[in-house]
């Protein structure tokens, strides 16, 4: 069923939690979905309130590379 729904969609958001982005990860999916011709991946961190500003940032930077 997963596949299905990445073939028909265009974007995919992945939310992660921000306490813990890595541990949310599905790098098995990222790859699949990467692999495709015109798919694109938006990650989302989730519950960034509970994080102090400068690990947000942090994260940021590491999740765009």
């Amino acid at each position: 069923m997963m596949k299905k729904v990445i073939e028909n969609c265009d974007i995919i958001l992945e939310i992660l939690d921000a306490r813990d982005p890595l541990a949310c990860r599905c790098k098995n999916i990222e790859r699949k979905i990467q692999s495709l011709p015109d798919k694109k991946i938006i990650i989302v961190l989730n519950k960034i309130d509970l994080i102090p500003m400068e690990n947000a940032y942090a994260w940021q930077t590491y999740l765009r590379r």
